[in-house]
């Protein structure tokens, strides 16, 4: 494929509608996102106990009784308020319905897949790499986590206001006036409403500043003033937020941070794309020194490949990544929704060299995306498989406690290796359908249980009377 003069498409060569383009570029993508997505789609459970308790707070006979939250609180630890009454909102209208939450939540994902395609082709990216790397995106290890969690709504919702934000941007370098005007304003618009869904928002002003630096189409000045812009609203956030942000261990030792944890979450988040078939990456460094040395490789031949482009490419993928990651770098566990927002970039930074890469360097990025796709195909079956386990877990355990009365349920694991499946589906997870846990408690499984569960989720009983049959 060769790269058309001063950045233009090959559909715009052939002198195509900008809005022609673009549609030619989401239908393909939305489309092959969601059928990519159908094992999250067709999940009929959910993965830990975030989902159960939110399905709780909005499990109330009308929406007017939802317990919304207040929108000007910020003196709480996570000022969340779109996230969190957007999430009571979908909770109250799906949640009861598993494969419905599901197909929003994976539709939200494949629209900012789309969205992002949208944005490298306005970059100067052609139509079929847009489309490719779209398809990317939603395979990666960290994205298909996120979209088959449904308690990352938060990073969805920053995820589209930093791909909208982008396209703003491009809207910048039309020429007119006004257009640069409203662009501007949008800008800032985001940034608040990304602020009003995560921290993470905080990021933003580094990729648009990265963006505005590689446009290919100009106006550097108009491009500085709507970081300058979108700049405004993190600063003042910050102001805000600063003193509660600060001492956030204290309200939660989970958020505690220090600049100590930088380069043990740099290397976690980093290596565990090519580290398959590993869950989730907070465990990463505790793999095997093989284990981590071939996908330190890989990375190090993706990033000499990049190279070939452009010397600074390597190193605007890399510094984007450490901008992008900032905010949980400082954390004492990387978790895999924390990279949403940096894989965005991991994957456009790529596509956007890829009409000067040479035929070897191309291969190699092309190797290291399928062992990343391959990778977030396992998560993405694995999370199904988790929700399978949940459904089958959460439906017998509360027939056995109807079936129980009064008598407090102790369960266990029946293999040590699935106590934190246990964990996330029944710690602080109220009830289910209507069924109240406040019986059940989760035990040892050599402290007397009076049930086990299976790595299926199956629940099996360990004795009649160990929860009064003998009434």
């Amino acid at each position: 494929m060769t790269s058309p003069p001063n950045g233009a498409t090959p559909t715009m060569q052939a002198n195509e509608p900008a809005g022609a383009a673009r549609w030619h570029v989401v239908w393909p993508i939305f489309l092959g996102a969601c059928l990519l997505q159908l094992p999250l789609i067709l999940n009929p459970g959910y993965f830990a106990a975030d989902e159960m308790q939110w399905w709780m707070r909005a499990d109330v006979a009308r929406l007017s009784e939802v317990p919304w939250l207040d929108w000007f609180n910020g003196d709480v630890l996570q000022y969340r308020p779109l996230t969190f009454n957007l999430w009571l909102l979908l909770a109250w209208l799906f949640a009861g319905t598993p494969m419905l939450m599901h197909a929003v939540f994976a539709g939200i994902g494949a629209i900012n897949a789309c969205l992002l395609g949208t944005a490298l082709l306005g970059m100067g990216v052609s139509r079929r790499i847009a489309i490719a790397t779209g398809m990317i995106f939603v395979l990666t290890p960290y994205v298909a986590y996120t979209h088959g969690w449904t308690a990352t709504l938060a990073d969805l919702l920053v995820g589209m206001c930093a791909l909208l934000g982008l396209l703003a941007l491009h809207g910048i370098a039309s020429g007119r006036r006004y257009t640069r005007i409203v662009a501007l304003a949008i800008g800032m618009a985001l940034v608040l409403v990304a602020l009003a869904a995560k921290e993470s928002a905080l990021a933003l002003p580094v990729l648009f500043a990265a963006a505005a630096w590689h446009r290919p189409d100009g106006r550097p000045r108009s491009c500085a003033l709507f970081v300058v812009v979108a700049s405004v609203p993190v600063v003042a956030y910050l102001f805000w937020r600063w003193p509660m942000l600060a001492h956030a261990g204290d309200a939660d030792a989970a958020y505690g941070w220090s600049s100590g944890n930088v380069p043990g979450r740099l290397a976690e988040y980093l290596l565990y794309p090519y580290l398959l078939p590993l869950f989730e990456v907070a465990p990463t460094l505790e793999k095997s020194v093989p284990r981590l040395a071939a996908a330190a490789a890989l990375l190090t031949a993706f990033l000499f490949s990049l190279a070939a482009a452009n010397r600074r490419v390597p190193w605007t993928w890399l510094l984007l990544q450490i901008g992008l990651l900032a905010p949980v770098l400082v954390l004492g566990i990387a978790y895999n929704h924390y990279a949403y927002l940096a894989t965005l970039a991991a994957v456009g930074v790529p596509a956007m060299a890829w009409s000067r890469l040479p035929a070897f360097s191309r291969g190699i990025v092309w190797l290291a995306a399928f062992v990343v796709c391959a990778h977030g195909a396992q998560v993405m079956l694995k999370m199904r498989t988790i929700g399978v386990a949940e459904h089958q877990f959460h439906g017998e355990l509360a027939e056995a406690v109807r079936d129980a009365g009064n008598d407090p349920l102790r369960v266990t694991v029946a293999d040590r290796a699935d106590t934190w499946m246990l964990a996330r589906f029944l710690d602080h997870v109220p009830g289910y359908r209507g069924i109240s846990f406040a019986n059940v408690v989760r035990v040892e499984p050599d402290a007397a249980p009076t049930h086990r569960m299976d790595g299926e989720g199956r629940l099996h009983a360990v004795g009649r009377a160990a929860y009064g049959a003998d009434r």
